[in-house]
């Protein structure tokens, strides 16, 4: 089921882009740490294909090992999500 824009009329699919947030970070000599935050619930079936896809792409981009690469999903709550200033808890009700 594709993601729901809460803040639009009639929930207009979001970008997967905007489904989700990516943040890397690699410190010298240490793993490449790929923190992917989604909303309560939304990633978790998703969680081994996203991660495998990730470890996948860097490794062959960045020529890693796959072991270098370390895929970490935080959950959000509704509350704690704004889309263009509004949270998405509040555009739910």
């Amino acid at each position: 089921m594709p993601w729901k824009d809460p803040t639009r009329a009639g929930g207009a699919p979001f970008g997967i882009g905007a489904a989700f947030h990516i943040r890397v970070r690699r410190a010298r000599r240490s793993p490449c740490r790929f923190s992917v935050s989604g909303l309560e619930g939304h990633l978790e079936p998703r969680q081994d294909e996203i991660a495998r896809r990730v470890v996948d792409a860097v490794s062959e981009v960045a020529e890693l090992p796959r072991e270098a690469v370390w895929v970490v999903f935080e959950d959000v709550a509704p509350s704690d999500w704004y889309v263009a200033g509004n949270a998405v808890a509040d555009a739910r009700k």
